[in-house]
């Protein structure tokens, strides 16, 4: 009966926020194309449904967080960072709602999607005049129906919540000015899961203020620059206790988090990967498998998107770079994200199963910024 309701609360939830919500927090020059949410939500739901299907018969930890959840007495001494934070969130669905696991399975893919379509809709304020279009869809919208995306955030777990703080927090920064709530909301969705992430995008968030190249006003770069700082100082202390040492020179061969690579990698979830060096961790970590070192169908499948994740990254290179200074300061803050975020996480993604997972919640970004150098070199 619980999964009735929930399923009644989630298209519920959907349907007015594709027919109200969305025209009254979207950028008013956004045209809503109401047939791209429908089919994105399909998309996420059949891939809800394969994942529930795929736990049958493989070890997932959502069947971990569900249980932390049902044997805990006392929910605020759950309250606490990375894994503990999840079983914190599904506590009161489970103890005070008597909801089952199949409900939290389907609520929080439904907060994984709706990370996407915040995703999406920072993507069309800054990205204009796409001109590729494939059944009325633009590259943009096609991009985000890539299954990996949805695939990883449609559990209990890291990567629902991950997808959906990093989605406000991307959503806030497009329009910071009116957005401060979603902007907060999101960043401390991101802090209290993966700290080191947030110190990512706030570098990324410094560096972009610097090279926005005119796009930005003097006041609001100085303005940016100095929250990104002043964040900056403020989390390191917990992202050096996170990752047990001393420097926070993510190119350094430490060996606490070499250690905590390795941990890692002695899952079975494909190729370990802790011991390539750091050119060999950014390339994997973002276009592998590859074919041949896909392990299974699923692994031929992510093969075909990493292929696709290659040749957006030459279009990139060869084309985009050259024209950055034409980019918004939107845009560069999301590239310079994207950038330092996988080079963390790259070192301690100890193998390809841990690496698909973690680069789901941030390649939106690398969306964005292919659609940008597309409908620049359009526009041009």
């Amino acid at each position: 009966m619980d999964y009735i309701v929930s399923l009644i609360i989630v298209f519920g939830i959907y349907f007015y926020q594709r027919d109200v919500l969305i025209y009254r927090i979207s950028y008013a020059k956004i045209k809503i194309n109401k047939r791209f949410f429908d089919v994105l939500f399909l998309i996420h739901f059949l891939l809800y449904i394969v994942y529930s299907l795929y736990t049958l018969d493989n070890r997932s930890d959502s069947g971990e967080y569900f249980a932390k959840a049902s044997l805990s007495n006392d929910w605020f001494s759950l309250y606490s960072s990375g894994t503990f934070f999840i079983v914190f969130l599904a506590y009161p669905f489970v103890n005070m709602l008597n909801f089952s696991y199949e409900s939290l399975m389907l609520i929080f893919s439904f907060i994984g999607f709706e990370g996407l379509v915040f995703f999406y809709l920072a993507a069309r304020e800054n990205i204009y005049n796409l001109p590729i279009k494939i059944w009325g869809f633009s590259i943009l919208e096609l991009l985000f129906f890539l299954p990996n995306c949805h695939f990883w955030s449609s559990s209990l777990g890291k990567g629902s919540v991950m997808t959906f703080g990093f989605g406000l927090l991307f959503f806030g920064l497009s329009r910071f000015q009116n957005r401060l709530f979603p902007l907060l909301l999101g960043a401390y969705l991101v802090y209290m899961v993966r700290v080191h992430l947030v110190l990512a995008v706030l570098i990324g968030l410094g560096i972009g203020s610097i090279f926005s190249f005119g796009k930005l006003k003097w006041y609001f770069k100085v303005l940016i620059f100095c929250v990104s700082i002043g964040g900056a100082a403020f989390v390191i202390g917990d992202v050096l206790a996170v990752s047990g040492t001393d420097t926070i020179n993510i190119l350094d061969d430490n060996a606490n988090v070499n250690r905590r690579a390795s941990e890692l990698g002695k899952s079975n979830t494909g190729v370990d990967i802790s011991n390539y060096n750091q050119a060999m961790k950014l390339f994997t970590f973002i276009f592998r498998p590859l074919f041949f070192d896909a392990p299974n169908f699923m692994g031929i499948v992510t093969s075909v998107e990493d292929v696709i994740y290659l040749f957006l990254a030459f279009q990139i290179i060869l084309i985009g770079l050259a024209q950055i200074y034409r980019w918004n300061g939107f845009i560069i803050i999301g590239f310079f994200s994207f950038l330092i975020a996988s080079l963390a996480l790259a070192q301690v993604s100890g193998n390809l199963g841990i690496a698909l997972r973690q680069k789901a919640q941030i390649m939106p970004l690398f969306f964005m910024v292919y659609c940008k150098v597309v409908s620049l070199k359009y526009n041009k």
